[in-house]
């Protein structure tokens, strides 16, 4: 059998393998209408939970890149907003708490300020 034809292989089987799945949840001959209910709620239910997980990891990302970016352009007030209202930040020095309170201490610990952590080519 030649490389390329085993794609096309894949394309026709995997679609009668899938459908032999199918009926248990699908066809109320073999299970009751509540159970067959229930096995799709319980799909959902998984689903659900799996596309919360991906929106979740992808508002991460954004706050990493946000974080990332702020930093680079050495604005401590921007950096310090991604915080929550009442977050705590502990560094060297002991916890700070609240926004107001992060953006100076951000300024002075890590330096960021006026953009004196911007990379400049030479």
């Amino acid at each position: 059998m030649k490389r390329h034809s085993l794609p096309i292989l894949a394309a026709l089987v995997l679609p009668v393998v899938a459908h032999a799945y199918d009926p248990v949840i699908t066809d109320n001959r073999l299970i009751p209408d509540e159970r067959r209910l229930a096995l799709l709620e319980g799909k959902i239910a998984s689903l659900a939970k799996q596309l919360e997980l991906v929106e979740d990891h992808k508002a991460i990302e954004r706050l990493q890149q946000a974080w990332g970016h702020y930093l680079s352009e050495g604005d401590a007030r921007e950096a310090a907003r991604l915080f929550a209202k009442d977050a705590g930040a502990t560094w060297i020095t002991p916890c700070i708490t609240g926004v107001s309170r992060t953006s100076p201490s951000l300024s002075v610990t890590a330096r960021v300020r006026n953009a004196s952590m911007r990379w400049r080519p030479r």
